[in-house]
């Protein structure tokens, strides 16, 4: 990928077919908070200028893994609309 003015690289990882995260280091410190921030308002100014679609969000992430339970019986999300690949629900 690229590497900013400081050298460090900047990886790019993609989230689905229409977002992406921008990487830009793997420690919370003012000088990443730093550049996130710049990158922020450059995407900002695109927006603001008709030349970017879209919505910019700063996270910050670390080695946690999360454990997510997960139901797929019917009666688990009653709400939802049941897919049509799906035998009717009984």
């Amino acid at each position: 990928m690229n590497a900013d003015a400081a050298g460090a690289p900047v990886r790019l990882l993609s989230l689905g077919d229409a977002a992406w995260t921008v990487e830009f280091g793997a420690t919370i410190a003012p000088a990443i908070h730093a550049r996130v921030l710049g990158f922020c308002a450059l995407l900002e100014a695109l927006s603001s200028a008709g030349r970017l679609a879209g919505q910019s969000v700063i996270a910050a992430a670390t080695n946690s893994r999360w454990h997510i339970p997960v139901c797929f019986g019917a009666n688990c999300a009653p709400n939802l609309i049941w897919p049509m690949w799906l035998p009717p629900r009984e």
